[in-house]
C-alpha cells in the first residue's frame, strides 16, 4: 500500500513539473532579437541624386524610398540593413568634380579665300585639318560652352546668326585618370545641326535643312584639343567640324 502511494506521489509530482514548465512558456513573449527588429530611419542626403542612390542600394535588404526634391532617403529593414545602407550613402554622397567643356563648330570650305577669323587658341588644329582634309578654307560657327559634373549628363544647344540651330547632347562624362592629366570620358554624345532657310520670297515662311550628326564616344585629355568628328549639311563640298576641350574646375 505504501508504495502504491508512493507511485502515486511520484507521478503527482512530475505531473506539477511538467506543468509548471509548461505555464512558463506560455508566460513568455518570445521578443525577437534586435538584429531581427524592423526600424525606420531618414537620412538626408546633401549632393548625390536620392532616386539615383535608390537604384544603388536595392541589394541591401531594406526597402527605401527616395525623394529627389526633399533630398531625402527613407529606409526601412533591420537595424544591420539600415546600417550598412547609411554607411553606403555616406561613401556615394560626395560632392562630385565640376568638368568644363567648350565645344567648337568650324565649317570648312574649298576655298580659301572664304576663310574667316579664326581664334587663335584654333590656329594649330586648322593647321593640322588643312593637312588632312581637302579644305582650304575655315569659319568659327559657334562656341557652346557647357557646365557638368563627374558621372552626370549634359545638353545644351545655340545658333549660328540666325541661320542654324545647334543642339549637343552628352549622355555620361566621367573623370577618368590619365599619364599626365585627367581624362574627359564622353559617353553617347550627339551633335545636331540644322540649317534654317526661307522658302520662297514672297512669303516668310521657313523650313529647315538637316539635322546633320556626329554620334559618338570619346576622350578629351585635360588640357588638349581634340577633333570630334565631320558631318555635311546642305552641300557636300562643305563640312561641319566640331572640335572640343575640357578641363576640370576646383
Amino acid at each position: 500500500m505504501r508504495k502504491l502511494r508512493a507511485i502515486t506521489l511520484l507521478l503527482v509530482t512530475g505531473l506539477l513539473a511538467s506543468g509548471v514548465v509548461g505555464w512558463g512558456q506560455e508566460g513568455e513573449s518570445n521578443p525577437k532579437p534586435a538584429s531581427e527588429t524592423a526600424v525606420r530611419k531618414l537620412i538626408q542626403v546633401r549632393y548625390a541624386s536620392p532616386n539615383r542612390l535608390q537604384s544603388l542600394l536595392r541589394d541591401f535588404g531594406a526597402a527605401i524610398r527616395a525623394d529627389d526634391q526633399m533630398k531625402a532617403i527613407t529606409v526601412v529593414g533591420t537595424r544591420s540593413a539600415v546600417d550598412a545602407v547609411e554607411e553606403a550613402i555616406k561613401a556615394l554622397d560626395v560632392r562630385q568634380k565640376d568638368v568644363e567643356l567648350t565645344a567648337y563648330v568650324l565649317s570648312a570650305v574649298p576655298n580659301e579665300a572664304e576663310s574667316g577669323a579664326i581664334p587663335p587658341q584654333l590656329n594649330d588644329v586648322v593647321v593640322e585639318l588643312k593637312k588632312i582634309l581637302n579644305y582650304k578654307g575655315f569659319n568659327l560657327l559657334s562656341t557652346l560652352l557647357i557646365h557638368t559634373q563627374d558621372g552626370e549628363s549634359a545638353r545644351t544647344s545655340g545658333a549660328v546668326s540666325g541661320t542654324a540651330d545647334l543642339t549637343l547632347w552628352l549622355q555620361r562624362v566621367n573623370i577618368t585618370p590619365g599619364d599626365k592629366a585627367p581624362v574627359i570620358r564622353i559617353e553617347g554624345l550627339n551633335f545636331q545641326i540644322s540649317q534654317t532657310k526661307t522658302a520662297t520670297e514672297s512669303k516668310e515662311e521657313l523650313h529647315t535643312t538637316g539635322p546633320a550628326e556626329i554620334r559618338t564616344s570619346i576622350e578629351i585629355p585635360v588640357g588638349q584639343k581634340v577633333v570630334v568628328g565631320k558631318t555635311a549639311l546642305g552641300t557636300p563640298d562643305n563640312a561641319i567640324i566640331l572640335v572640343m576641350t575640357a578641363k576640370v574646375l576646383d
